[in-house]
């Protein structure tokens, strides 16, 4: 599967942050030491994540696997990067973002909006968050075909810092 677009917008508290996607593969620049963090969600597919060693920017990747009205299912992984703040001892973040992916069956595309909160501790190490993933799945014409979903409760992931 292709993205359809190379740029990533994440919504933060109506603001707006934009990153290339090949930033969001490479993670941060600096050299200070940034926290990761890996795991699994609800469907066990893998978590990743690096907050920045200032605790105000998260970049993860989480997978995950929709399932269609038509019975049909496919899966991807969302990439991020978001602004994060900290509130009693934990580095808090939730994103909103739309985005395309190209061939997720021969001659259809997807429209897929993700919703991504999390909550890392500072005691623990240990973090948990929520995923909700929808899609219209469209003809090459921009025709609806399909409608696809993580289901009617979100994904749930934990972490565990490395």
């Amino acid at each position: 599967m292709k993205p359809l677009r190379t740029t990533v917008g994440i919504a933060l508290a109506g603001v707006a942050l934009l990153a290339p996607s090949t930033a969001l593969a490479e993670g941060p620049t600096a050299k200070a030491a940034a926290f990761s963090f890996s795991g699994k969600t609800s469907q066990n597919d893998g978590v990743a994540l690096r907050v920045a060693s200032s605790l105000r920017r998260v970049d993860g990747a989480i997978g995950w696997k929709v399932n269609c009205d038509s019975g049909a299912s496919f899966n991807d992984t969302t990439r991020f990067r978001v602004a994060s703040g900290i509130q009693n001892n934990s580095v808090k973040f939730a994103a909103e973002d739309s985005y395309g992916i190209r061939d997720v069956a021969p001659g259809l595309d997807a429209i897929v909006t993700v919703e991504v909160t999390g909550k890392i501790r500072a005691r623990t190490g240990n973090g948990s968050g929520t995923l909700q993933v929808t899609s219209r799945v469209q003809d090459k014409n921009g025709n609806a075909v399909d409608n696809c979903t993580t289901g009617a409760s979100p994904i749930t992931w934990r972490v565990k810092q490395r």
